[in-house]
């Protein structure tokens, strides 16, 4: 397995992650189920309503209670979701949009892009791009580790 950023421009972040032996529907399920959802993201899942339309709300009782929340858009069983992204603490920062995509790999593996954006160049901007850089580098390499066993 591998987790690469792959580097564009200053609007939006995109990693990519190959899972040799986890078929797509099975990666799916990592983002779509409560309880394997908190093996590798959020400690909490207060809501997890995966459908276009549904909300989300996820927290971090450790981290002051941080939470984030969103809708679901463009869901595809197996293949791809889209959500909105704020955090309540951040009031002034915009929401952003998260687009995962699920595309075979290999024999019975999985290609999987998190494309994380938009940003202008603002520093207050390009700062939250970085928050995301490095968040979404922590949470996907946890991502993967579980993935193995």
């Amino acid at each position: 397995m591998t987790l690469t950023l792959i580097h564009t421009d200053s609007t939006e972040v995109i990693y990519e992650a190959s899972f040799e032996a986890t078929p797509p529907a099975s990666l799916f399920t990592c983002w779509t189920d409560a309880e394997k959802l908190m093996q590798w993201w959020p400690q909490q899942v207060r809501q997890l309503d995966v459908r276009d339309g549904g909300r989300y709300e996820f927290s971090w009782p450790t981290l002051d209670n941080a939470t984030l929340r969103g809708e679901f858009r463009d869901v595809v069983e197996g293949q791809g979701l889209k959500f909105t992204w704020k955090w309540d603490h951040l009031t002034e920062m915009p929401g952003r949009t998260v687009t995962i995509t699920f595309s075979p790999y290999g024999v019975n593996g999985t290609l999987l892009r998190v494309r994380h954006g938009t940003y202008d160049d603002s520093a207050r901007d390009q700062e939250d791009r970085q928050h995301h850089i490095d968040g979404w580098g922590y949470f996907l390499a946890r991502l993967v580790e579980i993935c193995r066993a």
